[in-house]
C-alpha cells in the first residue's frame, strides 16, 4: 500500500485506493501506515510525514512490483493527463512507443504551458523509449530545442550529442545547425555559429525556403559582429539565391542584408536607408525581431528598437523563454542607452547580463559589460569602467567578436574625454579604427567623440576624418538629432565664427526635434565653450546652464562639472547645485521594482517576471521606500520615475 502511494506521489487517494483494487492489495494498510506516523490522509490526498520516508517505501521492493504499480496507476489516469505519460515510461522495460508518444504529448502541453524545461525533460525520456533512429532523433532535437529556450544549454548540448546522423532530413539537419551555431556564438567560435547557420539553410532550402531565409538573416547578423564583411556578403548572395517571393514575408530582411553588405564596401548612402524597412517589424519569431532591432541600432531608429526589444523581452519573459531574454536585453539596453536613458540601460544590462551568465551566454553577458562600461565613463567611474571594459578585451581575445570589443574601446576613449584626457581619447579611437571596431555601428557613433578629442589637442586634420565619417552616415539616415550631432561636428572644425555659429544654432534647433538628451547637452556645452572663447560670454552661459542640468538629470558627473566650470570662467556667480532626481537615488534593481509597484504589480507578479522570490522584493522596497520618502504603495504612482 505504501508502494503505490510513493509511486502515486501527489494523487487523490481515489486513485490510490482504485490501484489497490485493481492490485489486489489491501487497503487497509494505509490506516496502519498513517496510525503509525508514516503518512497523512486529508483533503482527499495521502502525504508522506517525511520526503525519505516516500523513497524508502518506493526503493524497498522489487522491480517487478514497481513495474505493476506504474502500469496499475496509468491504466487509471485518462489518456491528457501527463502523470499518465510518466507512469508509463516508469513501467517500461526498453523501447516503448505507447509510453514515448504519451510523453511526447505531455511535453506539447507542457510547452503550451510555457513549461520548457518540462517540455524537455518529457522529450529526452520520450526519445529513450523510442526504437526507431529517425524518430528518435527527432525527438531528441526537440528536447534540445525546449532546452534552448528554456536557457539550459548544458542540455541542449546533451541532447544534441545524443542524436543519430540525420542527413537524409533537412528539416532536422537545420534544426541540428541552428541549435549547435547557437551554442558555438556562446562558446566563443561565432566563425563557426555563421558557417553552420549557412549549413543549416543550404539543407533547408528545397524544402521551406522562409525558414532557410531566417538562418540566413541570423548569419549575416552574427557576420557583422565578427567584423567580417566577405561572410555578410555571402549570406546575402544566399538569401538572393533562394528566391523568395513576396508571400514569405522576408523582403525587408533580404533587403537589410544586402543593404549592409553594400554598406561595408561602398558606404552609408549605399546601405543605409534600404535598410530602414526591416525596423517597421513588429510581428515573425523572436529571432526576426531582434535582427530588426538589431538593425534599427545600425540605422539610428533607436525608438523602434526598444519598441521591439520590450516587446520580445516582455513575450519571453511571459513564456518562459528565457534563452532568449539576454539577446533582447542586448538590443533593448543600446536602445536606452543611445536615447539617453541610461538608468533605464543599466537596469536592463544588469538583469541582462545576470541572465547571460546564468543561461550560459558568455558572450551576450561580452555586450552587455561593454554597455555598462560605456555608461560608466558617462559617469566618471573609472574604474569600474576600466574593469568591465578588462571583461571586453579578454572576451575578444577568446571569441573575435568585434562588437564587444568596438563598446570597450568606445567606453575608454570616453572616460578619457570626460576626465580632460582628449590626446588619450584621440589616440585610442584613432587605433581602434585601425582594427575590426571600423565596421562596427560603434565607429560611427563615436565620431562625435573623435571630433571633440582631436579639435581640443589641435589635430584638425584626423578631427575633419571624423567629421566627414559621421556626416555621410547622417547625410544618409536623414534624422534630426544626427542632423544636429553633424552640425555640432562641422562647427568644432570650423575656425570661421559666423560659419561655426551657423552651425551651432542649427545643431540646436534640430536638437530640439528629437528625443537625445545626451547628445543635446554635448552640442549646448561645445556652444558655450566656443561662445566663451569668442568673448559672447551672457550667450555662452545660457548654453552652458543648460548643458550643466542635461548632464545632472543624466548624472554624467564629470560632464556636469565641466560645464560648471565653464559657467564659472563666463563669470556665473551662482553656485547652483546639482539636480537629484527620484529615480537617481535607487539602483537599478530597486528602479526596476519600484516602477512594477507603481503600475499596480504585486511582490509575486513582480517575482515572477524578474526571477526573484516575494521575499526579496519586499527587501528591496524595504530599502527603496525611505529613499524616496514614501510609506506606501500608492504613493509611489504619484512619483517621477522616468529613467
Amino acid at each position: 500500500m505504501l508502494l503505490i502511494a510513493a509511486a502515486a506521489a501527489d494523487a487523490d487517494l481515489g486513485v490510490v485506493l482504485r490501484a489497490a483494487q485493481e492490485l489486489g492489495v489491501d487497503p487497509g494498510g494505509l490506516g496502519a501506515a498513517e496510525a503509525a506516523g508514516l503518512v497523512t490522509v486529508a483533503a482527499g490526498r495521502i502525504g508522506f510525514t517525511h520526503p525519505l520516508l516516500r523513497a524508502a517505501a518506493y526503493q524497498q521492493t522489487t522491480f517487478d512490483r514497481r513495474l505493476a504499480v506504474h502500469r496499475a496507476l496509468a491504466d487509471l489516469l485518462p489518456a491528457d493527463d501527463d502523470r499518465r505519460a510518466w507512469h508509463l515510461a516508469a513501467a517500461a522495460t526498453g523501447p516503448d512507443e505507447e509510453a514515448a508518444l504519451a510523453l511526447e504529448h505531455a511535453a506539447d502541453r507542457a510547452r503550451g504551458r510555457k513549461g520548457y524545461p518540462a517540455s524537455a525533460a518529457a522529450l529526452q525520456r520520450s526519445a529513450q523509449l523510442t526504437a526507431d533512429p529517425v524518430r528518435r532523433t527527432r525527438r531528441f532535437v526537440a528536447a534540445a530545442v525546449a532546452a534552448n529556450d528554456a536557457g539550459q544549454p548544458d542540455l541542449t548540448r546533451r541532447f544534441l550529442a545524443s542524436c543519430d546522423p540525420v542527413d537524409a532530413d533537412p528539416v532536422l539537419t537545420a534544426q541540428v545547425c541552428e541549435l549547435r551555431a547557437r551554442l558555438a556564438f556562446d562558446e566563443g567560435s561565432a566563425a563557426s555559429a555563421h558557417d553552420l547557420l549557412v549549413a543549416g539553410a543550404l539543407a533547408l532550402a528545397p524544402v521551406d525556403r522562409r525558414a532557410a531565409g531566417l538562418l540566413l538573416v541570423d548569419a549575416a547578423r552574427n557576420a557583422w559582429q565578427l567584423s567580417d564583411p566577405p561572410r555578410v556578403q555571402e549570406a546575402a548572395a544566399r538569401l538572393h539565391e533562394l528566391g523568395l517571393s513576396p508571400d514569405d514575408g522576408l523582403g525587408p530582411a533580404v533587403e537589410a542584408v544586402t543593404a549592409a553588405a553594400r554598406l561595408l564596401v561602398d558606404g552609408p548612402a549605399a546601405g543605409v536607408p534600404a535598410m530602414r524597412a526591416l525596423t517597421r517589424t513588429r510581428t515573425g519569431p523572436p529571432n526576426l525581431r531582434l535582427n530588426a532591432a538589431f538593425v534599427a541600432g545600425l540605422v539610428g531608429d533607436f525608438e523602434a528598437g526598444r519598441e521591439i526589444s520590450q516587446v520580445v523581452a516582455d513575450e519571453s519573459r511571459a513564456e518562459g523563454a528565457i534563452g532568449w531574454l539576454p539577446l533582447a536585453h542586448v538590443t533593448l539596453a543600446a536602445a536606452e542607452l543611445y536615447l539617453g536613458r541610461f538608468r533605464d540601460a543599466v537596469a536592463t544590462a544588469t538583469e541582462g547580463l545576470q541572465l547571460a551568465t546564468d543561461t550560459g551566454q558568455p558572450n551576450r553577458a561580452g555586450y552587455l559589460e561593454g554597455i555598462l562600461g560605456w555608461i560608466a565613463a558617462v559617469r566618471g567611474d573609472s574604474a569600474e569602467c576600466v574593469e568591465l571594459a578588462g571583461n571586453c578585451h579578454d572576451r575578444y581575445t577568446r571569441n573575435r567578436i568585434a562588437n564587444g570589443l568596438a563598446w570597450a574601446e568606445w567606453a575608454l576613449a570616453l572616460l578619457d574625454l570626460g576626465l580632460g584626457r582628449p590626446a588619450e581619447a584621440s589616440d585610442r579611437l584613432d587605433a581602434a579604427l585601425a582594427g575590426p571596431v571600423r565596421h562596427q555601428i560603434q565607429a560611427v557613433y563615436s565620431a562625435p567623440d573623435q571630433v571633440e578629442a582631436a579639435t581640443r589637442i589641435g589635430a584638425y586634420d584626423r578631427a575633419e576624418a571624423a567629421c566627414t565619417r559621421f556626416a555621410e552616415w547622417a547625410d544618409a539616415a536623414r534624422l534630426d538629432w544626427a542632423d544636429a550631432v553633424a552640425h555640432r561636428c562641422h562647427a568644432q572644425v570650423e575656425p570661421a565664427w559666423p560659419a561655426a555659429n551657423r552651425h551651432f544654432e542649427a545643431a540646436v534647433a534640430a536638437h530640439a526635434a528629437s528625443d537625445r538628451p545626451w547628445e543635446a547637452a554635448r552640442t549646448h556645452l561645445a556652444f558655450g565653450e566656443r561662445l566663451r572663447r569668442e568673448r559672447r560670454k551672457n550667450e555662452a552661459r545660457t548654453q552652458l546652464r543648460t548643458a550643466a542640468e542635461i548632464f545632472d538629470r543624466l548624472d554624467a558627473r564629470p560632464w556636469a562639472s565641466r560645464a560648471r566650470a565653464e559657467l564659472r570662467a563666463a563669470g556665473a556667480t551662482d553656485s547652483s547645485q546639482p539636480v537629484v532626481t527620484t529615480a537617481s537615488v535607487l539602483s537599478p534593481q530597486e528602479l526596476q521594482i519600484v516602477r512594477l509597484v507603481a503600475a499596480g504589480l504585486t511582490n509575486r507578479e513582480i517575482g515572477a517576471q524578474l526571477f526573484l522570490s516575494p521575499k526579496t522584493i519586499s527587501y528591496h522596497l524595504y530599502r527603496a521606500f525611505p529613499k524616496l520618502g514614501v510609506a506606501s504603495r500608492t504613493q509611489l504612482a504619484r512619483l517621477d520615475l522616468a529613467g
